[in-house]
């Protein structure tokens, strides 16, 4: 059966860090929406100051499309979003319709933790930004919202990365191997 690994979760939980090394160790295409978002504004020659959802939207109609095409030629694919139920919805329906195993990493962690995280790696982020102010950690946890019943199914697998290394990080590749029953041949794994 062909599978999609969807990776989500609250900001600065690791999820590009883990969508990528995964894609790297089981030699899966990794489809990130931030990413396919950017490129799209970037060949519109678009400023920062549009509707970066209206983006999102037309990366993930694209990203849709390019699993449809991924899975005609490899058994699997890993897609990269942002934890809206608004992109995590239709990629749920896709596989349903097109007879796709889906596993979701829901991606999370003690708010705190993830807003130091965020603010040394990107303290300038546009998703941070209100007039110019940057948002205060009672704004970050106002957007660290518990896993949501959608996300709560069989086959999700909630990561806490509050502290993660690389043994947690073999786990769970271990998890994902095992939800998607994948044989694998590589000892190393």
């Amino acid at each position: 059966m062909k599978k999609v690994i969807i990776v989500t979760g609250h900001h600065a939980a690791l999820k590009t860090t883990v969508s990528r090394q995964l894609g790297s160790d089981l030699g899966l295409l990794v489809y990130h929406l931030e990413e396919m978002k950017d490129i799209i504004m970037h060949h519109d020659a678009i400023n920062e100051d549009v509707n970066h959802n209206y983006y999102r939207k037309l990366a993930l109609k694209l990203i849709k499309k390019l699993i449809v095409d991924t899975l005609e030629v490899q058994d699997s694919v890993i897609v990269d979003i942002p934890y809206l139920d608004v992109f995590y919805s239709p990629l749920v329906t896709l596989c349903k319709d097109h007879g796709f195993e889906s596993v979701t990493l829901f991606m999370t962690g003690d708010a705190d933790v993830l807003f130091k995280r965020y603010s040394q790696r990107a303290p300038y982020d546009v998703m941070f930004k209100r007039s110019d102010v940057i948002l205060d950690i009672l704004d970050f946890k106002d957007t660290w919202i518990p896993i949501s019943p959608t996300l709560k199914q069989e086959h999700t697998i909630e990561v806490d990365t509050t502290t993660f290394d690389e043994q947690d990080y073999r786990i769970l590749m271990h998890q994902v191997i095992d939800k998607l029953e994948w044989k694998l041949n590589d000892s190393s794994l």
